[in-house]
């Protein structure tokens, strides 16, 4: 949980209700927090307080829920306690953890609540404990409408609402069950259809709970927006508002030698893999780092090795977000080869802030900052010959990559960066706000 209180007439002015002078009190409720974690939900919760703070709050705290670590910094608070997984996974709230959020909120009474992400039982009892509060929810993944997370099936294809029966009963099995450690009975249970369909509508009458408590649900992209709407969410409670980032807008670096560039988990979904073979269909000059870790790191080398560009290939590990910078001044284009929709890819903003094109798959929220032909390329979806292609066309025309690189700065300034958000954000406050003052 995040608390950004803006007090004593420094504060952030929204001009709440009649009172054009009353400070806004926000409340920001997350799962988890940097360091200790990383991902592109945290990186973008922990931008968006610094974004709102910035020169006008008087105090800033940060609450968030990871049992047994502890943070340096005096202003993050974390509650420590445990999750139900089992409850998690219904999107049933933890009661100690409903229960303490709903009485730090009775104790504020902030003007309003934006809560992230549903999939921790932190979140799900937030929402529940901020009756009465005018409540924003961004939705960071699917979560909301898969177990997990991946809304992709096991065949590869994107998943549609009506294939989640088949995958509960999987997820069930092997999550739920080594969770709650119910053995053969539970094991048994869930070999039938009618059982998964009983835990199926558990979580969907959680679901149609919490819908009417949000105000608004932001979706990082317009994609997802459509998903939701799909999903039985009104259409008029939905917005999308894209990510931002803090990287700032440099002078463009273009390194020696010629480099494409991946950032990002090294999981299956993330399409590294496709990246390799398209690799191996360009030119020998051409060479890739990689960024990140992960389970499938070990199949990753192996493929290097039989398409016989494990010289061309670099893993160079997880890299901390101060070295992230200068990890875009080490190559010329970076490339997003996702094969599951994401929901928006943080990566592709600090690329662009960077200076440098992107080559990304055409599904999810990618497309959202790609603009194709502009500030990079879109291809399909498990295509390496599309991409060969398109990194092709980028090192052979003379000056591409630059004009490219420009164009994708432009495109971060004015869509992206960190005061256009805040303006957005500000705005959807303010008109939450004045709606819920109206009723």
């Amino acid at each position: 949980m995040i608390w950004l209180i803006l007090k004593n007439g420094t504060g952030l002015n929204l001009k709440a209700g009649s009172n054009p002078d009353k400070i806004m009190k926000v409340v920001q409720i997350t799962n988890l927090y940097p360091p200790f974690a990383v991902g592109g939900a945290e990186i973008y919760v922990e931008n968006l307080v610094r974004v709102l703070s910035s020169g006008s709050a008087d105090d800033v705290y940060v609450i968030t829920n990871v049992p047994g670590r502890e943070f340096d910094d005096r202003r993050i608070i974390n509650l420590n306690l445990r999750n139900s997984d089992a409850l998690t996974s219904l999107l049933i709230p933890t009661p100690l953890i409903y229960k303490k959020i709903k009485k730090i909120l009775s104790e504020l009474k902030p003007d309003i609540v934006h809560v992230h992400n549903i999939h921790i039982s932190l979140s799900t009892a937030a929402v529940l404990a901020s009756r009465g509060f005018p409540l924003v929810l961004t939705v960071h993944d699917f979560y909301l409408f898969c177990p997990t997370l991946r809304f992709m099936h096991e065949d590869g294809k994107i998943c549609g609402i009506d294939r989640c029966i088949y995958c509960m009963k999987k997820y069930y099995s092997s999550e739920i069950k080594k969770r709650w450690g119910a053995g053969r009975i539970f094991s048994g249970l869930l070999r039938f259809d009618m059982f998964c369909r009983l835990l199926y509508a558990i979580r969907r009458n959680q679901l149609k709970r919490i819908i009417p408590l949000v105000d608004k649900f932001i979706c990082p992209n317009k994609s997802q927006k459509e998903l939701l709407k799909t999903a039985g969410i009104p259409e008029n409670k939905l917005t999308a508002l894209p990510y931002t980032s803090d990287f700032k807008v440099k002078e463009i670096v273009l390194p020696e030698g010629k480099y494409l560039g991946y950032a990002g988990a090294l999981i299956r979904e993330k399409g590294v893999h496709v990246l390799l073979k398209a690799l191996s269909l360009l030119p020998e000059d051409i060479k890739l780092l990689i960024a990140g870790d992960g389970i499938y790191k070990d199949e990753l080398e192996k493929i290097s090795e039989n398409l016989g560009i494990k010289d061309r290939v670099r893993f160079v590990g997880r890299i901390g977000r101060d070295d992230m910078k200068s990890f875009y001044d080490k190559i010329h284009v970076l490339v997003v080869p996702s094969l599951w929709p994401e929901v928006l890819g943080i990566v592709g903003l600090e690329a662009m802030a960077s200076g440098k094109p992107v080559i990304g798959s055409n599904i999810g929220g990618i497309p959202d900052w790609i603009e194709d032909g502009v500030n990079g390329f879109l291809v399909s979806p498990d295509s390496p010959d599309s991409l060969a292609e398109k990194a092709r066309t980028l090192f052979n025309a003379d000056g591409m990559i630059y004009k490219f690189g420009l164009n994708g700065q432009k495109k971060f300034v004015n869509e992206f960066s960190p005061g256009v958000h805040k303006n957005k954000i500000i705005n959807l406050y303010r008109e939450l706000l004045h709606g819920h003052n109206i009723n």
